[in-house]
């Protein structure tokens, strides 16, 4: 049995407008290269209801987020643009008539996630017949507020085999959601939402206040929010997420020159908190005055920091450090990055500035051509640094193992895995070997051994065996990623986790398996330790 972090079951059904949440969407792997590169972003879907269904996944963080309206422009002037966005469109499984409506000045973030929340709630609870070996499966899923109710769920799906149910627990992927981070353009866009309404907006996520014109109360809060995705949107900088291939779609962040029509997105790449920023993770965290006079302050959300530009990250933590002072590991609010990648590295020393400020090292090392070079981990600063680790390690906060290979190894240790999948290994190659799945899975061992080298090898305050209770499944499947080959879709995850415990029986594990067996340590990666989590922080 699995849980997944972070994961999109109802992109695709939302973009294309179909209800049925349970009908898996058909077709292949859309595969665009540019120059030396490509990426291919499935068609089908990968973790619609039916597939976690199918693969026994029964806890889910349902990711919801409507695309940032920055997203959906090219550089270019039509008709190269209108082309450009068609092939976009195919990309990413989105309708051209969508993009067109993304794309104009009616079109509201917060809108379109009231509309994937109802989507949500609205398929909860009702069974569905699903085939599987020449039997039936009663499948449903449950929205979940409390960790009783989760707990009543596993205890359904052990006593009942004809039947399975996935516990549903809310997260917002991008506080862009609320009402913020449009597009400016030429003064005809649709403004952002002010403080207040932002704030109010919030309130309603935390399942505070009542229905109004500003919407509907949330019956189920999310339990994380991401405060930024891949564009500023004026809470705090946001890390690079592209790669320079899909930045000559976008220009991701290179300034326009005066030729050219459109926005510049590289506002707030790499830049740190705002004050606004600040004041919406205060009042996520209930941490401000008016959380502390409320008799109920609402769900605590916590921030989700993928995303997060380093410096942003590394203010949030001097939050935490203050608000977590003095408290027992139990009780202190957890770093979470739901699905993540690691750099392999310490952070940015004095003497790696040499000189220059955080944001202009990160705009000049965050580029594509360290990742080409880069033999292991992919070094780009939306990956965990080993300070970062440790301080998941010291809050009992979760780490989520992404599928998306460009996060998980840099461009040369991809290289090699194509190679070895196509029975090109060389003796040195080392993924030589391994069973395909094993291949990829791969990938995911060695952010794990390097995560528990990391912690083992730290001064941390908290004993370095409780490692292996930070790491999760945070797929991100159907969140338009490049997964790795053989591990595509939910129903990859019961033979991943065989390769996982073949692989966590290899010798450079032995040395920190804490009396531990590989197959208890891939139940607590697969399963476990959500449900820990989940104990500790739903509440």
């Amino acid at each position: 049995m699995f849980a997944d972090s972070h994961v999109h079951p109802l992109m695709k059904f939302l973009h294309n407008g179909r209800t049925n949440v349970w009908e898996s969407f058909q077709g292949d792997r859309f595969r665009l290269r540019i120059k030396d590169d490509f990426v291919g972003i499935p068609a089908y879907s990968q973790a619609d209801f039916t597939k976690l269904a199918k693969a026994r996944v029964q806890i889910i963080f349902c990711a919801l987020i409507p695309p940032e309206q920055k997203f959906m422009f090219s550089k270019w002037p039509d008709p190269v643009g209108a082309k450009v966005e068609k092939m976009v469109s195919g990309l990413l499984s989105i309708p051209y008539s969508k993009i067109q409506h993304y794309q104009s000045a009616s079109y509201d973030h917060y809108q379109l996630l009231l509309e994937e929340r109802d989507l949500l709630f609205s398929n909860a609870n009702t069974p569905i017949p699903i085939q599987e070996r020449g039997k039936t499966l009663r499948a449903q899923y449950t929205l979940c507020n409390t960790f009783a109710e989760v707990q009543q769920v596993i205890q359904r799906n052990r006593t009942n085999t004809s039947q399975w149910t996935i516990a549903v627990i809310p997260a917002v992927e991008g506080a862009h959601g609320l009402g913020c981070g449009h597009l400016h353009l030429f003064r005809a866009m649709n403004a952002d939402a002010s403080e207040a309404l932002f704030m109010e907006r919030l309130d309603k996520l935390k399942g505070l206040g009542s229905d109004s014109d500003s919407g509907k109360v949330w019956q189920h809060p999310p339990l994380l929010m991401n405060l930024t995705h891949a564009f500023d949107n004026g809470l705090c900088g946001q890390a690079q997420a592209l790669s320079g291939m899909m930045r000559e779609i976008f220009e991701y962040d290179e300034p326009y020159g005066p030729n050219d029509v459109g926005p510049n997105f590289s506002v707030g790449l790499h830049k740190g908190i705002t004050p606004l920023g600040e004041r919406v993770i205060h009042r996520m965290l209930n941490l401000d005055t008016q959380s502390a006079g409320r008799p109920n302050p609402g769900r605590r959300i916590i921030p989700d920091i993928k995303h997060m530009s380093l410096p942003s990250r590394l203010q949030y933590y001097q939050i935490l450090d203050q608000a977590n002072a003095g408290k027992p590991v139990d009780q202190r609010i957890p770093v979470v990055m739901s699905h993540a990648g690691v750099t392999g590295t310490a952070l940015p020393t004095t003497a790696d500035l040499n000189g220059r400020t955080l944001e202009k090292y990160l705009h000049e090392t965050d580029v594509d051509d360290t990742y080409k070079v880069a033999e292991g981990f992919n070094p780009w600063s939306i990956n965990l640094y080993n300070e970062e680790l440790v301080r998941i390690h010291e809050t009992r906060g979760l780490v989520g193992l992404i599928m998306e290979e460009r996060i998980l190894g840099g461009k040369k240790k991809i290289k090699k895995l194509k190679a070895a999948l196509e029975g090109r290994a060389g003796l040195r190659n080392p993924f030589r070997g391994y069973s395909k799945t094993g291949m990829c899975t791969k990938l995911l061992t060695d952010q794990i051994f390097h995560t528990v080298d990391t912690v083992f090898h730290s001064a941390t305050t908290v004993s370095p065996a409780q490692v292996w209770d930070i790491f999760c499944i945070g797929s991100d499947f159907d969140g338009q990623i490049n997964p790795v080959d053989y591990i595509t879709e939910a129903t990859d995850f019961p033979q991943m986790k065989v390769e996982l415990i073949r692989q966590l029986g290899e010798a450079r594990f032995a040395p920190y398996l804490a009396g531990q067996t590989p197959a208890q340590l891939a139940e607590k990666i697969c399963q476990e330790n959500v449900i820990g989590f989940l104990g500790r922080n739903l509440v």
